[in-house]
C-alpha cells in the first residue's frame, strides 16, 4: 500500500462556511434524483474524513470506508468525536463486504481501484436502481502503479463507459 497517504491526515478539514456550502450543493444534487436523508450511502476512500463531513451531515446512515490504517484512525476519531450516524470500515474497495446500498460515493479514490474487478464489485454493492457518484480530483495524482499514464486513462475511460451503459444503477 502506498505510504504517501500517511501525511494526508494532517490536511485541514473544511471551514464551517465551506462545509455548509458543500452540504447545500450536494443536497440540491441529490434532491434532483429523489435521494433523501433515508438513503444509505457508502463512501469509498474516505481518507481522514474531509468529504465525509459533507455526506454524514446529509444522510441518517453513512458508511465511510478507508484502507489506509493511519487515515482510518483519524476517521474513527472524527466519528467518535462528532458523528454517531457514521459507521467506519477499514478496508479497500475490492474486499469490502456489506449489504447492498442505494448510493456509492467514490471521493477521489476511483482512480486507485482495481479496474478489472470494479464493475463486478459495484454491482455487488449497489441495489438495482441505485446511484453511483464518482468525484475525481481537479489536480491529477502521481500514479506510482501506472508507468504509462496514457494506458491508465484508457482503462479508466473503458470502466466509465461500462458504468454509464449499465442499466442497474445511475451515475450522478
Amino acid at each position: 500500500m502506498c505510504t504517501k497517504w500517511n501525511t494526508y491526515k494532517d490536511k485541514e478539514y473544511f471551514s464551517t462556511e465551506r462545509l455548509k456550502y458543500q452540504i447545500q450543493f450536494y443536497n440540491n444534487l441529490f434532491k434532483n434524483f429523489n435521494i433523501d436523508k433515508n438513503t444509505t450511502a457508502v463512501e469509498i476512500g474516505a481518507g481522514h474524513g474531509i468529504s465525509t463531513e459533507i455526506f454524514v451531515n446529509i444522510f441518517d446512515e453513512y458508511i465511510a470506508v478507508e484502507p489506509n490504517k493511519i487515515l482510518y484512525d483519524k476517521l474513527l476519531e472524527l466519528k467518535n468525536n462528532k458523528y454517531n450516524n457514521m459507521i467506519t470500515i477499514n478496508s479497500n474497495f475490492e474486499n469490502i463486504t456489506i449489504e447492498k446500498v442505494n448510493l456509492l460515493i467514490f471521493t477521489n479514490s476511483f482512480q486507485f481501484i482495481d479496474f478489472n474487478t470494479c464493475l463486478t464489485k459495484v454491482n455487488e454493492l449497489l441495489l438495482t436502481n441505485g446511484f453511483l457518484l464518482i468525484l475525481l480530483p481537479f489536480i491529477p495524482f502521481e500514479f506510482e502503479h501506472f508507468d504509462n499514464k496514457i494506458e491508465w486513462r484508457k482503462q479508466i475511460n473503458n470502466v466509465l463507459k461500462s458504468i454509464i451503459s449499465n442499466e442497474n444503477y445511475e451515475l450522478l
